[in-house]
């Protein structure tokens, strides 16, 4: 029975090093920091402008309590606060990275709905 619980955890262990191996970590957490900065930023122009209205009710709460900027700037620290612990997980655990990597994808998506969006506004 032992042997095959260290079979089970030696292919999970290839499985978590194939969806993200170590090596890449770091080009992932700047993609998803550089994805952080942009939504923040497209979302404080795309609302300022008044063309698009947040989506997230927990941000959309925070704007109209303390602001468009004000929000914006908590949505940074927070986002690039939690891509850094979660970088930093991945490193040292391995079990981490799949959640580095939906992170990414989801950011993707979003940043693919903002421009979507400025692109209809401006046209």
């Amino acid at each position: 029975m032992h042997a095959r619980i260290v079979r089970v955890q030696e292919g999970t262990r290839r499985l978590w090093d194939a969806v993200l191996p170590r090596s890449r970590v770091f080009a992932v957490t700047v993609f998803v920091l550089s994805l952080t900065v942009f939504d923040a930023l497209s979302t404080f122009v795309l609302v300022g402008l008044g063309v698009a209205e947040e989506a997230n009710p927990l941000l959309a709460d925070l704007i109209d309590r303390i602001g468009l900027f004000g929000a914006m700037s908590v949505r940074l620290v927070v986002g690039v606060g939690l891509t850094l612990v979660l970088a930093w997980l991945s490193t040292w655990r391995r079990e981490a990275r799949p959640v580095l990597v939906f992170v990414a994808i989801v950011l993707t998506l979003v940043a693919g709905i903002h421009i979507v969006g400025t692109v209809q506004t401006l046209a």
